[in-house]
């Protein structure tokens, strides 16, 4: 009797289900307290309207590409159409599909398909991008969980159920009370042999919730959600409810039959259209060995004839290997990872219709890249040719390398570098990162944007030292952020000019920071021109003034400021040595080195050491002068003839003298004439000179300033004229003889103009003439000793200068200033005492000869004279 009790209870709850099923749309129906069926409907923003002919279900995405649903709602040759939204009106935007494929097993039943395996997967002819999916959940649930439902279609309450249509997405809860084989609920497959399946269920009870809710007509292929904190995910698939044993209604007493998503788990895997593929190998795109599915990806679309047959396939592919692509190739999404590599040749193209990621790996594209938008993790993407963004690029310490066009909405450099001589065509441009055009084979380079950028990190321009610089083009610039330069050379000039930015329009006034990352400029100071329509950068010379303390250094340093923006070429590389000069003392070296010294000290004194003749009669001498210095050594050759009668000598000189230091070589020749009288006097000796001197010296100059050496050369035409009075007293006595004396000299030096010429810049001298005084004490021991036929005399001579005034003025025409430099110069005379020894012989009161030697400080004085006495 219980064995046909339950049978006959069996066969009503089948016979039951099956006249539920004479439409399979289902709907809604809610508990009769509920009053707000629409509160809190976005969080099933993802349940969609499902139009298939005339019939009506309800789906759910589950990715970009695939909505989840019945399969019983499939009608053969009619595509399915999808809304999304809330309400469904003629509005409403439809979304076409590509295929629409069931699970192959067919009806089960005579009266309606079951719940085993009623489930049904349709593509989407293009992503959908602003829902967000719902997940698949693998597990079986556990009895009593609470669960939740939403879908179309008619509504109604518990009581007063199915009571209109109006295209309205509605919500509600319920708890799981049925998790059986599906035999077990509505009995054996009548028309399968298939095996049988757990399928997912609930009962629509009163007074339990207000929030209680159960399928109706309108919502077959609606999902039954289970929630895990704020996200819910997809357990089961609404496929058939009963009707009340009471009502014969779809209110309070019906039950509700969904087909599980872990039992069917592989196939919605083996067929959903939206498929993610992962490489397994290193090779080409297009072989299937190389991805872990049976096709390479490339987005597929069956035909018409197809719809209901073959599913559609799209692809969301993540390359883990270096991969080449030489053909056309579309997808949906692309993802390269850390030990991927991407590789687009000549002439291939990949289609992206989603996002691109690039985390760690790298994509390099020779042919043609499309995406929705790019993002860039610790990875590069290079671009050689044409790459085209519907939507952003992101980049976060990442490199983007551009060698071609880029285009996209907007690129935002968050922290990264952006490189390359390519274009960006762009609505806006932000950077927090770092803009560096060029390579790393070639650091200068030029980056151009089409758009606004906005510099809120570092623009690295790199410098090299032939006047080339990294260039940025670009529509609009807002200027903020760092300048940072990278001088390539070592060496650089001065007053060089670098054009590193143009655009139509600025906004803001000065870049925040200016970084120099190597102290290759040496003393160059950096000055950064903000014009109207670009930014230069020039290198100018420091203020040499500010840089020594020497006068005469100080003088020309001070000078050279005046015009040391417009400096000739070749005195420039004069000054870039100098500003390369890491001591400041050395440096100061260097500025004195661009003008001449005076050596007039040389032939001034070389004038102390001649001696004069108060003899009677005709003489020659050979003289030799020579000044040895620590730094420099002189000498000269004088040959001289002295006439001279009743106390008035006339005496004529040539001079020849070479001058030797370091860096300095020179070679004087000069002519003097000297004109003196005795005045007959007994009780003193008062001796009336006059002495001229007209010399041209020859000077060329090696300069060695920092790392180069520089020639130098001038001729220059002088005169020296002293004018002279000498008192003196002789006293004879037993033990020699004495002479004390003091005389009075009065000097003009005159120097012609004259010009040097110094690595090609003409520098021009005046000097104002020199007149000045000085005073000569003097004293002369000697001792008379006569043997035979011949009167000797030996002695030793001393005499100490005391000048009046010891400097001269010269007026410096130096480059291409219009201005004078005037220069105070010392001329170096020597205060310190002459010594003379001298031996002297008379053969038969007519033979003279005389030699004597004298020494001053460093010079020395050899003397030969030979005359015959009247």
């Amino acid at each position: 009797m219980k064995k046909v009790t339950k049978y006959l209870k069996k066969t009503f709850l089948l016979l039951l289900i099956a006249y539920s099923f004479n439409g399979f749309i289902h709907a809604i129906n809610l508990d009769d307290g509920r009053i707000d069926p629409f509160d809190q409907i976005e969080d099933f923003e993802s349940v969609v309207y499902i139009k298939i002919g005339n019939a009506v279900c309800t789906g759910a995405v589950i990715n970009s590409r695939t909505i989840l649903t019945a399969a019983h709602c499939l009608i053969e040759g009619e595509e399915a159409e999808i809304f999304t939204g809330n309400e469904i009106n003629d509005d409403s935007i439809k979304l076409e599909t590509t295929s629409f494929v069931k699970l192959p097993e067919d009806r089960r039943y005579i009266g309606f398909n079951g719940a085993s395996y009623d489930m049904a997967l349709i593509s989407l002819k293009k992503p959908l991008k602003d829902i967000t999916p719902l997940s698949l959940n693998p597990s079986l649930p556990t009895l009593n969980s609470e669960v939740f439902i939403s879908g179309f279609g008619l509504h109604g309450t518990g009581s007063i159920p199915d009571q209109d249509f109006d295209s309205k997405k509605r919500w509600g809860k319920n708890v799981l009370s049925i998790i059986s084989k599906e035999s077990s609920v509505v009995g054996f497959a009548t028309l399968s042999d298939t095996p049988d399946k757990t399928i997912l269920g609930f009962s629509f009870d009163e007074n339990v919730s207000s929030l209680e809710s159960s399928i109706s007509l309108g919502d077959s292929g609606s999902p039954l959600l289970i929630k895990d904190g704020e996200s819910f995910s997809i357990i089961g698939v609404a496929s058939w409810i009963t009707q009340s044993i009471e009502t014969l209604s779809r209110g309070y007493g019906t039950s509700a039959g969904f087909s599980s998503i872990e039992q069917n788990s592989e196939w919605i895997t083996l067929n959903n259209p939206l498929r993610d593929v992962v490489t397994t190998v290193d090779g080409k795109w297009s072989l299937n060995e190389t991805w872990n599915d049976v096709y390479y990806p490339n987005n597929f679309i069956p035909s018409s004839e197809n719809y209901n047959s073959i599913s559609a396939r799209y692809y969301s592919a993540s390359i883990n290997n270096s991969i080449d692509l030489s053909n056309t190739v579309e997808i949906d999404e692309l993802n390269v990872s850390r030990l991927g590599n991407l590789v687009l040749n000549k002439d291939s193209s990949l289609s992206v219709l989603l996002n691109t990621h690039i985390l760690k790996g790298n994509v390099t594209n020779n042919g043609t890249f499309a995406s929705s938008a790019l993002f860039v993790n610790e990875g590069s993407y290079q671009n050689e040719n044409t790459s085209l963004f519907l939507n952003q690029i992101e980049v976060n310490k990442g490199e983007l390398i551009n060698n071609g066009d880029i285009t996209a909405v907007s690129i935002d450099l968050k922290e990264g570098m952006v490189s390359g001589n390519g274009k960006f065509i762009t609505d806006s441009f932000t950077s927090e990162g770092t803009i560096s055009p060029g390579s790393q084979t070639n650091p200068i380079g030029t980056l151009t944007f089409s758009s606004l950028l906005e510099s809120k990190g570092d623009l690295f321009i790199d410098l090299n030292n032939n006047n080339e610089s990294d260039f940025i083009k670009v529509d609009k610039f807002k200027i903020d952020g760092t300048l940072t330069l990278n001088p390539l050379n070592t060496f650089y000039s001065g007053n060089s000019k670098f054009n590193i930015m143009s655009f139509e329009e600025i906004e803001g006034q000065t870049f925040t920071k200016l970084n120099l990352l190597k102290p290759n400029f040496g003393r160059l100071h950096q000055k950064v021109i903000y014009n109207d329509k670009g930014i230069d950068l020039i290198l100018l010379n420091p203020n040499y003034e500010s840089l020594v303390e020497k006068g005469r250094a100080r003088s020309i340093g001070r000078h050279i400021d005046n015009f040391t923006n417009l400096t000739s070429i070749s005195f420039q590389e004069l000054l870039d040595q100098i500003n390369y000069i890491e001591s400041d003392n050395e440096l100061s070296n260097g500025l004195e080195s661009l003008i001449s010294s005076n050596n007039y000290k040389y032939f001034i004194e070389r004038i102390e050491s001649l001696e004069g003749n108060t003899k009677q009669g005709i003489f020659i001498s050979q003289q030799n002068y020579d000044l040895n210095s620590t730094h420099s050594k002189h000498e000269s050759n004088i040959n001289r003839l002295d006439i001279n009668y009743y106390g008035l000598n006339i005496a004529y000189m040539n001079m020849e003298a070479d001058s030797n230091s370091k860096y300095v070589k020179s070679y004087a020749d000069s002519d003097a004439q000297e004109i003196s009288y005795k005045l007959p006097l007994t009780f003193l000796d008062i001796i009336l000179s006059s002495y001229k001197q007209d010399s041209r010296s020859n000077t060329s100059r090696n300069l060695l300033i920092g790392s180069s050496a520089f020639q130098a050369h001038a001729i220059k035409d002088f005169e020296i004229k002293q004018d002279s009075i000498d008192f003196a007293k002789v006293f004879d006595g037993d033990i020699g003889n004495f002479k004390l004396g003091f005389s009075y000299s009065s000097i003009n030096l005159s120097t012609d103009p004259f010009s040097e010429i110094l690595n090609n810049t003409t520098t021009d001298y005046v000097l104002e003439d020199v007149d000045f005084d000085f005073y000569t004490p003097h004293f002369e021991y000697s001792k008379d000793l006569s043997f035979g036929l011949n009167s000797m005399k030996i002695g030793i001579g001393y005499k100490k200068p005391i000048y009046k005034k010891n400097n001269l003025q010269m007026n410096v025409s130096l480059d291409i200033s219009n201005e004078v430099l005037t220069l105070d110069e010392d001329l170096g005379l020597s205060e310190d005492p002459l010594t003379t020894f001298f031996i002297s012989n008379v053969y038969r009161k007519s033979l003279f000869t005389k030699l004597s030697y004298s020494q001053k400080e460093d010079s020395e004085m050899l003397q030969l004279r030979i005359g015959y006495l009247l």
